[in-house]
């Protein structure tokens, strides 16, 4: 006969307080065996020291208490559907885990600028976490040899249009200092896009100096070189390669959408972010 236990009897047994499995019960995740009518008493089956094992360990993982609801009503029909939720939240935690050490990285780099170069590099450039992206990329060769940037961007704009797998996330230009062959265009995909599109990840989790300009591209060199200049003085060791992120700009259109508010109307409009990655010192 399966034993009864009091709730303050299933608590010791399962490690669960008495107030998590008050508030488990109204979330109707693991309900009392029986409430006695009259005294109001809550009893639990030893069979029950199982269910309440499997939610402990999920919500361990930080997995939200609806989630670990929706696959244990599932568990029996689809067991593997817990072995893909983990994955999934393994994934997720590792993201988590990534940001947290950059955000680490960051502090101590600002400690250091600050005590190198003083308050004025905390106002001139921003120092931003970069992770990897989807994205859809053309290089100027095989057929687009000789081809200009922006013949590289409206073919690529144009490829991606025809699986309609355009993210709202501003197009990129990666370019290798003194290295046309390592000029590259990226088009920012949902990651949805379908495989026979040829997207890529690209990018990595790190760090990059940021510097922005609203107005024409003429300006942008002499911004590079102030960027430079300033890591340099904060004793930043920067990458040789630069990524532009333009985040307003002119566009033909012929052939493809764009979201508005990536288009500009002139160029004193345009609105471009330099980006330059740290390199950073093994921990």
């Amino acid at each position: 006969m399966d034993a009864k236990l009091r709730i303050g009897q299933f608590a010791k047994r399962t490690g669960l307080s008495v107030a998590t499995l008050r508030f488990y019960a109204d979330q109707s995740l693991l309900q009392p065996d029986h409430v006695d009518a009259q005294t109001g008493y809550r009893y639990y089956s030893e069979r029950q020291i199982a269910l309440a094992n499997k939610i402990v360990n999920l919500r361990s993982t930080n997995l939200a208490l609806p989630e670990i609801r929706r696959l244990l009503d599932t568990i029996s029909d689809r067991p593997e559907l817990i072995s893909q939720a983990l994955e999934q939240q393994r994934r997720a935690l590792a993201h988590d885990l990534m940001i947290a050490k950059l955000r680490l990285a960051v502090t101590d780099l600002l400690i250091a600028a600050q005590n190198e170069s003083g308050e004025a590099f905390l106002g001139a450039i921003r120092v931003q976490i970069t992770t990897p992206e989807l994205g859809y990329i053309l290089r100027p060769c095989g057929e687009f040899e000789g081809a200009t940037t922006t013949e590289l961007f409206e073919a690529a704009e144009t490829s991606v249009a025809r699986f309609d797998a355009r993210a709202s996330r501003p197009p990129i230009l990666v370019r290798s200092a003194g290295s046309v062959s390592e000029t590259q265009v990226c088009i920012p995909v949902v990651d949805s896009a379908p495989d026979k599109l040829g997207a890529v990840e690209f990018g990595t989790y790190g760090l990059s100096l940021v510097s922005s300009h609203t107005g024409p591209y003429t300006a942008l060199p002499e911004l590079e070189t102030s960027m430079r200049r300033a890591a340099d003085k904060a004793g930043l060791e920067l990458s040789d390669s630069t990524w532009t992120r333009y985040r307003r700009f002119g566009a033909s259109l012929e052939g493809y959408d764009l979201p508005r508010q990536f288009l500009a109307q002139s160029r004193e409009d345009f609105v471009t972010d330099l980006e330059t990655p740290l390199i950073l010192s093994p921990p």
